[in-house]
């Protein structure tokens, strides 16, 4: 129901709405592509791979940001 809201206001402002898989981007790199659940702990994310380091959250909404629409 949230979705459908989000939607009908997004496009009632003239916004596009995609949909995209979350599944994953709070554990995968976005630096380097590599995923772990290891690398969150809490609100931080830190890439054992290449040493990348920024909030968990925001890792994932960047993920999410460049994912291609399903």
């Amino acid at each position: 129901m949230l979705t459908r809201q989000l939607a009908y206001k997004a496009t009632e402002a003239g916004l596009p709405v995609e949909a995209v898989e979350p599944a994953g981007t709070s554990v995968t790199c976005r630096q380097c592509g590599a995923s772990d659940p290891a690398f969150r702990d809490g609100v931080d994310f830190e890439c054992l791979a290449c040493g990348y380091e920024v909030h968990a959250d925001v890792n994932a909404a960047i993920n999410i940001a460049q994912q291609e629409p399903e």
